[in-house]
């Protein structure tokens, strides 16, 4: 998951507005990426990566490592139980 330097390797699809993914994630060739693509992404830090996932709501979702995806799930669930 991690490599030596601290980075994390994610693979996030994008869902929808491959506009607001593509400009989150300083992408250099958005015009080729679109609904349905999935690309790598290093981040330093696990929590700006779940905040930032979470945000973007249904426009992108986390697919690697399975780790980092759970604890999206979890932040959402605990977002929607604030409102049960």
């Amino acid at each position: 998951m991690g490599s030596d330097d601290g980075r994390i390797e994610v693979h996030i699809k994008i869902g929808s507005n491959s506009r607001k993914v593509t400009e989150t994630f300083n992408l250099k060739v958005p015009e080729e990426l679109h609904h349905g693509n999935e690309f790598k992404s290093s981040v330093y830090n696990l929590e700006w990566i779940i905040r930032t996932i979470s945000s973007l709501k249904s426009s992108a979702v986390v697919t690697q490592p399975l780790d980092v995806r759970s604890q999206v799930g979890l932040r959402a669930q605990k977002a929607l139980d604030l409102y049960a």
